[in-house]
């Protein structure tokens, strides 16, 4: 007779469980990120529309950098509000839709159609952004530097004074920098605007306020950077369970629930565990082991800074960690999993923690991640550390 397999009844109430907790500590969160993300997109819209706002009058006018007036031609607020008011109509109000203004004695406010606001101070440099058209939810600040326009993410505080470069932190930003970072005087100031921000939240950054406090107060350290076959990565590359959560999380559930659709997706994948093998070279010892997990890090910590896959780990002690589960059962997973929430981590026949500079794996074909971004390795995997080989605030 053919069996019909499904979950059991104890199974089923041990993921609603889980799936009710999950869900009371990360609706706070689920709702900010929800309306972060939708800042982040006006800012986008208004970036784009303001820049072809630019060209377009430039055609006309001639030169951004002949536009100023000789009351904007210092850092500080010289101009009159009726001076910047004749600025912006003569060389923005054409070329975008404005559909009203409110004046107050030191400054005009202009209103786009989509309910969102901007002014422009009185140095005609300047340019602050108001995503919900209200002045107290200050988000961004563009500078007009003779050019074009650039940006720079803040809240509550004037911040361009400390950008002269910059780079605006959607997903995956980083790792496109850090070839320009190393062994290199410039330093890189994170402004936690992605959907982890996992190195961010390393370094204690969990605001944009935050970032602009480190900043403004010079912490700068260096960390270690990991190579995975020569490729950079800040964060982690991971194989097995980690690399089902991040690789098969469907992008519809990404789209709708953010941030929380990885935690969804882990307790799924917790419920279809399999073990692969994987033969490990570490300082010379290879090491054979049966893994559903296999994890190795620069930087451990997993959703947000909830917990971390590592027992002594730092960004610049030289040192990779590498985390191994073994075991294809979901109570025993789940019950790792509140360990490693309660901060205890020992060896043992299911869990086992590395710490080394020097890592291989015997591989043929295996799906893995590098910092978020799918791959699929052909061939052994060599990691190699890089010890403190950036600037960074923290």
């Amino acid at each position: 007779m053919k069996k019909n397999h499904a979950f059991t009844l104890a199974e089923v109430l041990i993921t609603l469980g889980i799936i009710g907790v999950v869900a009371a500590m990360t609706l706070p969160t689920l709702i900010h990120k929800y309306r972060t993300q939708v800042n982040i997109t006006k800012i986008k819209k208004f970036y784009t529309v303001m820049n072809q706002a630019i060209r377009l009058s430039e055609a006309k006018n001639g030169p951004i950098n002949e536009w100023f007036l000789e009351c904007g031609q210092s850092s500080a607020v010289t101009c009159t509000s009726d001076d910047v008011d004749n600025w912006v109509n003569t060389y923005l109000a054409k070329y975008m839709k404005i559909v009203k203004k409110k004046n107050s004695i030191d400054r005009n406010i202009y209103y786009l159609s989509d309910g969102s606001a901007f002014l422009v101070l009185g140095n005609i440099r300047d340019i602050g952004y108001y995503p919900n058209g209200k002045t107290d939810d200050y988000v961004a600040s563009f500078i007009l530097n003779g050019k074009s326009m650039k940006i720079v993410p803040q809240q509550w505080v004037n911040c361009t004074e400390y950008f002269d470069t910059y780079c605006y932190n959607w997903d995956g930003t980083i790792n496109k920098v850090l070839p320009y970072l190393i062994d290199t005087d410039k330093i890189l100031g994170i402004i936690p605007s992605g959907t982890a921000n996992l190195l961010a939240s390393n370094l204690g950054i969990n605001s944009i306020a935050k970032a602009l406090k480190v900043i403004d107060a010079q912490n700068i350290k260096k960390i270690d950077l990991i190579t995975v076959n020569n490729k950079l990565s800040a964060l982690r590359c991971g194989f097995g369970y980690d690399a089902d959560v991040i690789c098969k999380t469907m992008q519809f559930w990404k789209n709708k629930f953010g941030y929380c659709s990885y935690f969804i997706a882990g307790i799924i994948f917790a419920l279809r565990l399999k073990n692969k093998n994987y033969s490990l070279i570490v300082n010379d010892d290879e090491i054979d082991i049966n893994a559903s997990c296999l994890i190795v890090a620069n930087s451990p910590n997993m959703y947000k800074n909830m917990f971390s896959v590592a027992k002594n780990s730092k960004l610049d002690d030289g040192l990779f960690d590498v985390f191994i589960l073994k075991t294809t059962n979901p109570i025993l997973f789940f019950l790792e999993i509140v360990k490693l929430f309660l901060g205890i981590k020992q060896n043992s026949k299911i869990t086992q923690y590395i710490q080394t500079s020097s890592l291989s794996i015997k591989n043929n074909i295996t799906l893995g991640h590098i910092d978020g971004e799918k791959v699929k390795f052909s061939g052994n995997i060599k990691f190699d550390i890089l010890s403190k080989k950036i600037r960074i605030f923290s």
